[in-house]
């Protein structure tokens, strides 16, 4: 990934094999946001039942937020399965992380230009686990400067040193909601 993720509004695959605009998006379990937090291609913003179709069954409870990554594909190939699904992925883990809380994204859906879906969902089903059945459940993200540049922090550390223990609790809070059904 490059060092200048965060500096662009977009993620560009590869410079040298530019395709189609995409538009990655996912609902975020447990996490509400009052405005659009905004770190370069990554945004979480407030769920719009208008605007955001996704697939039936897959809106619950306390599903407040949409995580989103825009980015340009390669000509050649989908990368949607890679660069920009780690991207969400790594931005999933350092939000859970900055709420201490036990969030959840569904898979990821790809949009083109035109809002309609392309190639398949994305993701792994064990981010999708989020004890955010309680109405007690669940965080807010303050959209502040601080905390963006916390996640950037974070982010990068779910890809260096603290990229293990970053998913031992990921797994654990999965592992603790899938024994509490």
């Amino acid at each position: 990934m490059p060092e200048t993720l965060f500096d662009h509004p977009v993620l560009i695959c590869d410079q040298k094999d530019q395709g189609a605009k995409i538009r990655a998006i996912c609902i975020f379990n447990g996490v509400q946001v009052d405005k659009e937090f905004v770190v370069g291609p990554i945004t979480l913003r407030p769920f719009n039942a208008e605007t955001d179709k996704f697939p039936e069954g897959i809106r619950r409870e306390l599903q407040h937020s949409v995580l989103e990554l825009n980015y340009v594909d390669r000509k050649g190939s989908l990368s949607m399965y890679a660069e920009p699904m780690w991207v969400q992925e790594n931005a999933f883990k350092a939000i859970q992380i900055m709420l201490n809380n036990w969030t959840g994204i569904s898979l990821i859906y790809h949009l083109n230009e035109a809002n309609e879906q392309i190639g398949g969902a994305s993701g792994s089903t064990r981010y999708e686990t989020a004890d955010t059945e309680s109405p007690n459940r669940g965080g807010i993200l303050v959209v502040s400067d601080e905390n963006k540049e916390l996640f950037k922090t974070i982010f990068w550390a779910c890809l260096g040193e603290l990229k293990h223990p970053i998913n031992r609790y990921g797994r654990a809070c999965a592992e603790i909601k899938a024994k509490a059904f």
